[in-house]
């Protein structure tokens, strides 16, 4: 067993060095797995799991700043000159890629580290995932998905061409007096004003809303600024605030939304300022009782970080829509969401027992349906589905 281990690593280093001297500068642990397995079609015969073995060895022992390299000779260079250095567009190895980045994107659909890329693999065009949060699909060149776009739509399409990133249009500045008084209801680390943050709290992922960010686009209104609250306390205050001093409130969460349900009216049919109230910061599970099955959960929580807060109760929710990665609970109620398991568990209107509203006066519950019964921090049946605010 220890002779085929040394064999395959010597055959991966073969390959690998045979690519180089095809001109290819960086060889990822996928393209080389894809090559050992061709080449059992001909003199080398790998099993699957070890060539997939011998080609994360080896391409991790000729990352840059690996101690325990191998001898590989360097691509030549043409003309004498020096290749520039390319950076791959994709991680190449497991250790490499377990690093996510958690932040969401700006102008697409997704995580900022995860996108579609074109690049030639073995002579053909291929798309490939920027990330391997998605599974087996993130570690595979996806050539029917390439061929697909231009007999769909009918374009020619080439791996060269790409939408060069622009950079963020100016946005009109806050009105006037606004930040001083959001930063006198929350911290004023949790006020935002910048170009990214209003653009994407003013848009949702519609296809016009992300056509306006891919084209930075800021003919349309958008939010002056936006504000994360995370307590009951602050949500209160800055509706005060709004009340007493004039401006407007748009509540968001995962901005979801394809009906421009968080967008700004224009400034002739409301002038006042407006401001994005980002509900993600109210994002906890209070109390689970998994004996009658009632839970009491914050409106700004996304449904994949639900989902797991209630497996951790043995319970679940049932509430699957496509987009849980970053919809929120309080999104689901106020637009009556449907999730995938819908036939089994039934619409969100049927899963919410009570609510807790606040406003500038202070706090609506609903108690079951009797508005007129004293406010608890609990419901009249020990408990609510949903505890948005």
């Amino acid at each position: 067993l220890a002779a085929r281990f040394v064999a395959g690593e010597k055959t991966a280093i073969q390959v690998a060095s045979l690519l180089h001297e095809g001109g290819l500068d960086h060889v990822t642990e996928e393209h080389l797995l894809q090559r050992l397995l061709r080449s059992q079609e001909g003199k080398v015969s790998l099993p699957p799991p070890l060539a997939r073995g011998a080609a994360y060895i080896v391409t991790g022992k000729a990352a840059p700043g690996n101690a325990a390299g191998y001898d590989m000779p360097a691509p030549r260079p043409q003309g004498g000159a020096q290749p520039a250095a390319v950076a791959p567009l994709w991680p190449a190895s497991h250790r490499q890629a377990a690093q996510r980045v958690d932040k969401e994107a700006l102008d697409r659909w997704g995580f900022s580290d995860t996108r579609f890329a074109a690049q030639r693999i073995d002579g053909r065009p291929a798309v490939q995932i920027t990330s391997r949060r998605y599974g087996a699909i993130g570690e595979q060149p996806l050539y029917q998905l390439w061929e697909f776009f231009p007999r769909q739509l009918g374009v020619s399409l080439s791996v060269r061409d790409t939408m060069p990133e622009a950079p963020l249009p100016e946005v009109p500045a806050p009105a006037a007096g606004l930040l001083a008084h959001l930063a006198a209801a929350v911290p004023e680390a949790r006020v935002r004003s910048d170009a990214a943050s209003r653009l994407r709290a003013g848009t949702g992922h519609g296809l016009a809303d992300i056509w306006r960010l891919r084209t930075r686009d800021a003919s349309r209104r958008v939010p002056d600024a936006v504000v994360r609250p995370e307590t009951e306390e602050e949500v209160g205050a800055v509706l005060r605030a709004a009340r007493d001093s004039g401006f407007a409130v748009i509540p968001v969460g995962g901005r979801t939304n394809v009906t421009s349900a968080t967008a700004c009216p224009s400034r002739d049919a409301d002038p006042r300022p407006f401001v994005s109230m980002d509900m993600r910061g109210l994002a906890q599970v209070l109390w689970v009782n998994p004996e009658d099955g009632m839970a009491c959960i914050e409106a700004g929580i996304t449904g994949v970080a639900l989902k797991d807060a209630l497996q951790q109760h043995g319970v679940t929710m049932g509430m699957e829509p496509d987009s849980m990665e970053f919809s929120t609970l309080g999104g689901w109620i106020s637009t009556r969401a449907s999730g995938m398991k819908r036939a089994r568990y039934g619409n969100i209107e049927e899963m919410v027992v009570e609510v807790r509203v606040m406003t500038a006066e202070g706090v609506l519950w609903q108690h079951n349906g009797d508005a007129s019964a004293a406010a608890s921090s609990c419901g009249a049946h020990g408990g609510a589905v949903g505890g948005g605010t």
